[in-house]
């Protein structure tokens, strides 16, 4: 599968590529929990969204940090299954309000510790390794709701099904490069990962807000 991604990421269109869930892809991969209160007593949907460390999923996807945070690139590199997360800054305002998130769960962590040195690790709480501008989970979503980026392994790669989300040079016309993958799909492979076929995220978007507003 990295071999594949490679060939993509080397087509002289191409700026970034990331691989992303097969279970969960719709404008953005993504697992929702149930509405959860917020101190001053907003209710919001969290959205839990798994990335690859390592693979420029910020980057892949235009999403960006403010003036003087920790860079895309970092936050795309954190190390997976350390309880490292990445939240949406109006989200952080909300969960953290008048608190600096990084610093308040970086305590809480350190003290979970000292306190629990026997703990199973997946007992210690998460830490806010970094904020990054807002986005929304999917084009159709309404109301309040909260976005939790959680890096994993590369070694999650080995298992399940992956899509690879590609973003495009500027100028590079959407509808010729997909129809130009598409003719010459068989050509994409690397070992015993192939290719299917390559949509718009305008394509997916529309067949999803189709498929949430049918009968």
């Amino acid at each position: 599968f990295r071999g594949l991604i490679g060939q993509i990421r080397d087509l002289p269109q191409v700026e970034k590529a990331t691989p992303v869930s097969a279970d969960n892809l719709m404008d953005m991969q993504f697992s929702m929990t149930a509405g959860t209160g917020a101190p001053d007593g907003t209710m919001y949907n969290n959205y839990m969204v798994p990335y690859v460390s390592g693979q420029d999923f910020f980057e892949t996807f235009g999403i960006t940090t403010g003036s003087g945070e920790k860079d895309v690139k970092y936050l795309s590199d954190l190390e997976g299954g350390m309880h490292n997360i990445v939240l949406t800054r109006s989200f952080a305002l909300i969960k953290y309000k008048g608190k600096d998130p990084q610093a308040f769960t970086d305590s809480i962590y350190q003290e979970e510790i000292e306190k629990n040195p026997d703990a199973d690790y997946w007992e210690y709480p998460d830490k806010v390794v970094g904020l990054v501008d807002d986005v929304k989970p999917k084009s159709i979503v309404s109301g309040n709701y909260g976005i939790q980026f959680s890096p994993v392994s590369q070694d999650a790669m080995a298992a399940g099904s992956w899509n690879i989300a590609i973003r495009l040079k500027p100028g590079v016309n959407v509808k010729s490069f997909v129809t130009q993958i598409n003719n010459s799909i068989e050509d994409f492979k690397s070992g015993k990962a192939i290719a299917i076929d390559v949509r718009s995220y305008d394509d997916i978007s529309e067949e999803f807000q189709n498929r949430e507003s049918g009968p």
